[in-house]
């Protein structure tokens, strides 16, 4: 696997390629994925090759959004299908890739616990500092690519409910990520 290789050309590619209307699925969001799928990964005892399918799912986890932003993973599928062997991936590991990929989208249903650390991953600035930037980015990325507006009181109303039916599934990301979103629910109920 060529990991590097494809890191580089699939960055290159969201970065020029992704529409100028994805303010919250944009590059930098495939690339902090992949940055805390490696740590979420590492802490829960991944290494090797397994390393590596994790971090080229994150990678390619919303590659998708170049297609369609509607059922963007399972275009990110199709994509991973088509150039993985390109870069030495077997049909097996680009099951599992696959796998991943899918398990990310909403409402979470994870399987395995590669599937748990992705999604954990992809949702990750839930318990970060600058959680509200990022809801702030998608609110805007929802209402240019949905036409979908919500006034402030919707917007809280709409985090909070996915909050509410939001768990982070791995140890290490219960640990460590929880105790920042339980804050960020409690600065949204300020704000209201």
């Amino acid at each position: 696997m060529d990991y590097i290789r494809l890191e580089k050309d699939v960055i290159e590619k969201l970065r020029h390629e992704l529409s100028r209307e994805l303010y919250y699925h944009r590059v930098e969001h495939s690339i902090d994925v992949v940055r805390d799928a490696t740590i979420i990964g590492q802490a829960e005892g991944i290494k090797g090759d397994d390393l590596l399918l994790l971090k080229t799912a994150a990678l390619l986890h919303d590659s998708g959004f170049l297609k369609s932003t509607y059922q963007n993973e399972v275009h990110g599928c199709q994509i991973a299908e088509g150039i993985l062997p390109d870069y030495g991936y077997s049909p097996e590991q680009i099951k599992i890739i696959e796998g991943m990929i899918l398990a990310t989208s909403i409402p979470q249903k994870p399987t395995n616990l590669l599937e748990e650390i992705i999604c954990d991953a992809d949702v990750a600035y839930l318990g970060k500092i600058d959680a509200f930037a990022h809801a702030e980015n998608l609110r805007r990325e929802m209402k240019e690519v949905n036409d979908c507006t919500f006034s402030d009181i919707e917007w809280i109303d709409f985090q909070l409910n996915f909050l509410k039916s939001h768990n982070f599934f791995t140890i290490y990301a219960r640990e460590y990520l929880t105790p920042g979103k339980k804050q960020y629910v409690k600065t949204l109920l300020n704000e209201k």
